[in-house]
């Protein structure tokens, strides 16, 4: 099958939005990022996703995603080192793979959370594969309603419960490829419509959308019935008008996690060279 170049495009726009909503940046700004740009990232990488037997699943989970999760965890444990307690939280803190910090453990690299539920995404992906994907999208919107009142799981496995429908939606719209070509315009207008209610969405929600930590807002029906539309609208938008092929993101998509570990280095030298700073935005 012929690379789609605008699914390179998007995954590079999504990281961008990643990489910007950590800056120090105004709050209102990070809250607007922050209410779809991890359902966009994870509806592409289910758009990539292409189904194989559970055994080459994990094999493939390991070699590109476990082992540079270690690599790079292991790594800022030796940059970030100040003391042997330190370090012992660090190294429970990438074995519990999570978005936060306790006085028992802290991941080293925080944003590598999303390589861990990804992970436990795609082997679930891989044991349900009998079952079809449109049942299982369902499913996990129910799952997800069921447990909104908060959940705790280690290997962020509760913000991978929140975002499977998106890598479920993402999966459908490349079987059903002609879903997104149809009146492009639409996709279009309806996404600047969207772009607009996230001022209102945001303004409502009384603490961040941050899936990180299976936070949604207000309600977490209201979540899924935006970023569902967002996710679609955004992919119609890429596979009609953003379609040029363009290298260095070829590149940087087969380098993203590396990209994502050192996002905080990125994400200084972008505030050096442009004037995105706090007082400004």
């Amino acid at each position: 099958m012929e690379r789609q170049h605008w699914i390179d495009n998007l995954k590079i726009f999504a990281m961008f939005l990643v990489i910007l909503g950590h800056l120090p940046i105004d709050s209102y700004y990070e809250s607007y990022i922050y209410v779809f740009h991890v359902p966009l990232f994870f509806c592409a990488s289910g758009f990539l996703y292409k189904k194989i037997p559970f055994k080459d699943e994990l094999k493939k989970c390991f070699s590109r995603l476990l082992i540079p999760y270690f690599c790079f965890q292991l790594l800022m444990c030796v940059i970030l080192y100040k003391d042997a307690e330190t370090l012992w939280r660090n190294l429970f803190g990438i074995l519990i793979a999570e978005n936060y910090r306790t006085e028992y453990f802290a991941s080293p690299c925080i944003p590598l959370w999303f390589v861990a539920a990804l992970v436990i995404i795609r082997l679930f992906r891989s044991v349900t594969g009998k079952v079809g994907v449109a049942l299982c999208f369902v499913l996990a919107i129910i799952l997800s309603i069921i447990f909104r009142d908060g959940i705790e799981f280690v290997w962020s496995a509760d913000s991978a419960l929140l975002c499977l429908p998106f890598f479920y939606l993402g999966e459908i719209l490349r079987r059903k490829g002609h879903y997104l070509h149809y009146k492009s315009w639409l996709y279009a207008l309806v996404l600047v419509v969207l772009l607009g209610v996230n001022v209102w969405y945001c303004a409502l929600s009384e603490s961040k959308v941050d899936a990180a930590r299976f936070s949604y807002g207000n309600s977490i029906i209201l979540y899924y019935m935006y970023n569902l539309a967002m996710c679609f609208c955004m992919l119609g938008v890429f596979a009609n008008y953003v379609k040029v092929r363009i290298p260095c993101f070829t590149t940087l998509n087969e380098g993203m996690i590396l990209v994502l570990a050192c996002h905080a280095v990125i994400g200084r030298v972008i505030m050096r060279l442009t004037p995105l700073h706090a007082d400004i935005l």
